[in-house]
């Protein structure tokens, strides 16, 4: 009888180190993937330090000759940066193997990309590139403005 005890409590010891090695297995695993994570969105949001707000999109198809047909069309966004209401222009096919597509309303990180002003800062030229939650860039030029 004191054999098959002793063989229980050894067959149990080895069960709980190997709970308590799965336990820190399980833990370090997570730890690394979280710090894996917020280095990947620190650099993100260092590249791309803008919040860019799409409340509306909309594809614009670019229709020369009214009866021979679309060639080409124009992905329109309406977006809020930094409390200014912009629309964005840029191309339809974002990525290479979906089609004409909108953009999701939500937030997105941004940058510019160029920024030209004219004489007297009332006449301007900006371009913004997107990063969607895929990680593809969109990038879009300003075609309209309001207060």
């Amino acid at each position: 009888m004191q054999k098959l005890w002793n063989k229980t409590r050894s067959t149990l010891e080895m069960i709980k180190w190997g709970r308590s090695i799965f336990g820190l297995t399980l833990i370090s695993c997570a730890s690394l993937l979280v710090c894996a994570q917020s280095s990947q969105k620190t650099k993100t949001d260092a590249t791309h330090p803008l919040t860019v707000h799409v409340s509306a999109s909309r594809i614009q198809y670019n229709c020369p000759i009214a009866s021979g047909g679309c060639s080409s069309s124009d992905l329109y966004a309406e977006v809020t940066v930094n409390g200014k209401k912009l629309e964005l222009m840029g191309p339809t096919q974002i990525v290479r193997k979906v089609p004409a597509s909108v953009l999701l309303p939500g937030d997105y990180p941004a940058r510019i990309v160029s920024d030209t002003h004219a004489a007297g800062g009332s006449l301007g030229r900006q371009e913004y590139e997107l990063v969607l939650a895929d990680g593809t860039l969109w990038r879009a030029q300003v075609t309209g403005i309001t207060e």
